[in-house]
């Protein structure tokens, strides 16, 4: 799966702002994404600052940090998988309580 930093920020993290809480640091060594959910942090990703494609290692780090499989990470990406799945997945992973 082949994800650039311009995507990620975009689709996939723009998708989450629809209904989580964002907050962003660009003053660390990566760009850190603090996500938040009724004002509590329910998940931490980072990316390299540089605009090109994401390692498969940094792809698999965003996967496991964001709690999703590659086919969720995937579908974020592409659409399929809404920012209203992402919090039924927290859910039902109880990472947030109903």
């Amino acid at each position: 799966m082949e994800i650039n930093n311009r995507d990620f920020d975009s689709k996939i993290i723009g998708k989450l702002k629809k209904i989580f809480h964002i907050e962003q640091n660009k003053n660390a060594p990566h760009i850190v994404y603090e996500i938040f959910y009724n004002g509590k942090k329910v998940a931490r990703t980072y990316r390299s600052h540089g605009s090109g494609e994401m390692s498969d290692k940094a792809i698999f780090g965003v996967r496991r940090q964001l709690y999703v499989s590659m086919p969720q990470l995937k579908g974020l990406k592409n659409c399929p998988f809404t920012a209203q799945d992402y919090l039924d997945l927290l859910k039902e992973k109880n990472v947030i309580s109903n």
